[in-house]
């Protein structure tokens, strides 16, 4: 039996693991980016960081001799990148963490390891985090509590899916209402179009959108068919849409319900040609645990523990993600 004073070096290692873990299946946006190799590790601290990158070369022509080819000169660009942060602290009861340690933590309503605790209490964080990838520094200051919280007024220092990339209106007439049969299957059809015709054809598409976008396309006025197919049914059949993301942290906004983009452009089949990346994620702190007054306890007998992400979306192609206007809905 015992009774910790200090919170220990492995307790904070488990806490942080946890996590890192949890952050791929409980968001969105950032599941998606780990799940497409788009998330590069830039180190922790860092405020800002600075990309070459390389514009696009003219293509080549027919010509009439080795005297007129066109050149193609490679051209690159220096762009700087500010790393946003995003945090919170967490609060912990040394009676809960001894009871932790001494496996007697079961009271009315369940366990409540810390570990646990933390893990609820987190999930507003990784609302936040998600909310920065679709809107940059224009999310929402609470996404936990009825999520209709007004956006932060935006600085306009971060950008995200829904707010930068290329504007192509939406619906059958491109008038971006929603309202009538076949607005959804023609939006999907026009913006994969404008996706291949920018070169990238991976056939792995995936469409963001916030939760009244998603449920309207599920809706009776949406029928694709006699058969009662809604439209967004029929969009999930495609072989070359992999998901659907329906997000609450996609929150509806002035510009832009849905999106759709591509994780890379299509190298053929030789494993040893690189993928071409659309944009990435450039991330600094990976939801890092520290804990405050050196692991020991404040005044009122808390560990207090600051969990950290930092990390900015880095857009290299602006041609990679089609994004719709603020679109009318059934």
């Amino acid at each position: 039996m015992g009774s910790y004073t200090i919170l220990q070096p492995r307790q904070v290692e488990w806490i942080e693991r946890s996590l890192q873990f949890e952050s791929f299946y409980r968001t969105w946006a950032y599941k998606y980016m780990a799940a497409n190799g788009l998330i590069d590790p830039v180190g922790e601290g860092l405020s800002q960081v600075e990309t070459t990158k390389f514009k696009k070369m003219k293509p080549g022509r027919i010509s009439f001799g080795l005297q007129n080819l066109p050149d193609a000169v490679a051209r690159v660009d220096t762009v700087d990148s500010k790393i946003a942060v995003i945090g919170t602290k967490v609060l912990v009861n040394k009676q809960h963490v001894d009871a932790w340690v001494n496996n007697t933590a079961n009271i009315a309503g369940g366990t409540t390891l810390p570990t646990i605790m933390i893990s609820e209490q987190i999930q507003t964080l990784f609302n936040q985090v998600d909310a920065f990838l679709f809107w940059g520094d224009a999310y929402r200051t609470d996404l936990n509590v009825g999520r209709d919280q007004e956006p932060w007024a935006s600085a306009g220092e971060f950008k995200g899916f829904l707010n930068a990339f290329t504007t192509k209106a939406s619906g059958a007439g491109s008038d971006n209402n929603q309202t009538a049969a076949g607005d959804y299957v023609a939006t999907v059809d026009s913006f994969i179009v404008s996706l291949k015709n920018a070169g990238w054809d991976s056939d792995q598409y995936t469409i963001f959108s916030d939760l009244a976008t998603w449920q309207a396309a599920g809706k009776g006025n949406n029928f694709s068919s006699t058969t009662l197919t809604t439209e967004r049914d029929r969009v999930l059949q495609r072989t070359d849409v992999t998901a659907w993301f329906g997000s609450p942290n996609a929150f509806d906004g002035s510009n832009s319900r849905m999106c759709i983009t591509s994780p890379g452009r299509s190298m053929g089949a030789n494993p040893r040609v690189p993928r071409t990346r659309p944009y990435r994620l450039l991330e600094g702190y990976k939801f890092r645990v520290f804990p405050l007054f050196g692991g020991g306890l404040d005044a009122n007998m808390n560990f207090q523990i600051a969990i950290i992400w930092s990390g900015v979306l880095e857009k290299t192609h602006d041609d990679a993600v089609i994004r719709s206007g603020n679109q009318t809905l059934a």
